[in-house]
């Protein structure tokens, strides 16, 4: 009886998954490029052709009638297939006078999972590490740099086109690239928000105009001023990392008008607490914690 409402069941499961393979699959009709096209080009009717594909592997801001698309510039090249969006619109690479483009090495983990797109904001986060011993030392270095080119061959689109089309499906795109940003001229001081030691707490009351008298008591508050800044020029800071035996670059995705903000750094032995002897015994229930009485 058992094994009998046992097969029962697994017949059941088994129509469940044949009727639900043959339900069709939502569609879409979307624009997409009728032959190869490149940066800079103004989209022009006979650039698009409309293809119908699976509703789920359609980004969001895929353009759909042709109106929406012609007259507009690509910002960079699209290939035969590939879907139009509206975010694929404008100057294809503009810097101002005082930027300049530089070119990066990325991977999935330090390149946002090839999600970055043209003209996002990003941050770097320098990884350095110790030569002798292999420790890492974190600190977030630049903010605020534009996106200026990512390969299309790096984009994660998530996307599964038809036979006939030329894009990258999400499981053959490369998870190593380059990307381009657009670097200011200027230099940048990186300021280090830790606790300053006994040596650096004179120059920090100097920094906040601080002078204090012998046997004068003061308010000090010493992280008003960051113990320690770094003056370095954007530029070179980028390509020293890019091109370091023992450094990487991590770019972090920043929203529109982000806040700039400072950090002390992150060295990885320091987050490491060993207790000490006694607390070890407390821990372990071989000595008993004193808790002072109030009277």
């Amino acid at each position: 009886m058992q094994k009998r409402i046992l097969l029962m069941l697994a017949a059941v499961v088994t129509a469940i998954f044949v009727i639900a393979a043959l339900i069709p699959e939502p569609k879409a009709t979307v624009l997409v490029a009728a032959y190869n096209l490149p940066a800079g080009h103004t989209l022009r009717l006979n650039d698009l052709t409309a293809r119908e594909l699976p509703r789920d592997s359609v980004p969001a801001d895929t353009l759909t009638h042709a109106e929406q698309a012609v007259g507009q510039m690509l910002a960079y090249d699209r290939r035969a297939g590939d879907f139009i969006a509206a975010s694929q619109f404008g100057d294809p690479i503009q810097l101002g006078i005082d930027e300049r483009g530089v070119a990066v090495r990325v991977t999935d983990s330090t390149g946002g999972l090839g999600l970055i797109r043209p003209g996002q904001m990003v941050g770097v986060t320098a990884i350095v590490f110790d030569s002798n011993t292999g420790e890492a030392f974190s600190k977030v270095a630049l903010q605020g740099l534009r996106v200026l080119y990512v390969p299309e061959d790096f984009e994660n689109t998530e996307t599964v086109h038809d036979g006939s089309s030329a894009s990258l499906t999400a499981n053959s795109r490369e998870s190593e690239s380059t990307v381009m940003l657009a670097v200011p001229t200027a230099d940048v001081t990186i300021p280090y928000n830790f606790l300053p030691g006994r040596d650096d707490v004179a120059e920090v009351m100097v920094a906040q105009g601080i002078d204090p008298q012998p046997g004068e008591e003061i308010e000090f508050d010493p992280f008003a001023q960051p113990a320690h800044l770094v003056t370095v020029n954007q530029i070179e800071l980028l390509q020293a990392l890019d091109q370091a035996d023992n450094a990487v670059l991590a770019m972090y995705l920043e929203p529109t008008g982000a806040n700039t903000f400072s950090t002390s750094g992150a060295y990885l032995p320091e987050l490491v607490t060993i207790p000490t002897a006694e607390e070890e015994l407390i821990e372990r229930g071989h000595i008993e914690l004193e808790v002072p009485v109030e009277r």
